[in-house]
């Protein structure tokens, strides 16, 4: 709720949004929500949790619409970052559906959550701290953009695979755009964090 807004409208020069009455109505939802699944493990819950995950899912939606400005799409390290928000509130979205449908299966729609929400928002944010942390300006090249998307397809093409009727092509590309996210950011960052900060000071 904080630092996505933040970094946008820092990067971009605009106003940073706040939306403090959409926080505390996700926090009302989301705390219940959280519990209602982790319990249902163990007692039969009053009822689905899947509601509260699809209200949850369209408060998050509501929210990264707040936050977005056409002005991001030009910083890789900002649309990274709006973009596994967007995984996030989407798997939930999926996430819900499994419980309430026989359409969909709980473990496969939390691929996009793990995937494309999870490890992508980790490695923008490495990707943004090991910068701001080694003295230099918070830029990447396309090398990096193409890691961002990578990790982004990963969890979107191992989410798909279980609507195919032979889904193991999908995990294959699923499991090599991960290695290719990942082996991008080793190569370009490890001679940064192997190095001295630019600006000279200690770190």
């Amino acid at each position: 709720a904080r630092v996505i807004p933040f970094f946008t409208a820092r990067a971009t020069a605009t106003v940073q949004i706040s939306t403090p009455g959409l926080d505390k109505a996700m926090l009302f939802v989301s705390l219940p929500a959280t519990a209602l699944f982790v319990s249902s493990g163990f007692y039969p819950p009053l009822f689905s949790p899947g509601y509260l995950m699809l209200l949850s899912a369209v408060l998050n939606l509501l929210r990264l619409g707040f936050w977005f400005t056409p002005k991001l799409l030009k910083h890789p390290l900002l649309w990274s970052l709006h973009l596994s928000y967007l995984a996030m509130a989407l798997g939930l979205l999926l996430m819900a559906l499994s419980l309430l449908t026989e359409l969909l299966y709980f473990k496969d729609m939390l691929h996009l959550v793990a995937i494309s929400a999870m490890a992508a928002m980790m490695l923008s944010m490495m990707a943004r701290v090991s910068l701001g942390h080694t003295g230099r300006p918070l830029l990447v090249g396309n090398l990096l953009a193409l890691s961002f998307a990578a990790l982004l397809l990963s969890g979107v093409a191992r989410t798909l695979a279980v609507l195919l009727a032979k889904p193991l092509l999908l995990w294959l590309l699923s499991g090599a755009l991960w290695l290719v996210a990942f082996l991008i950011f080793i190569r370009v960052y490890l001679p940064i964090l192997t190095s001295p900060r630019l600006d000279g000071r200690p770190g």
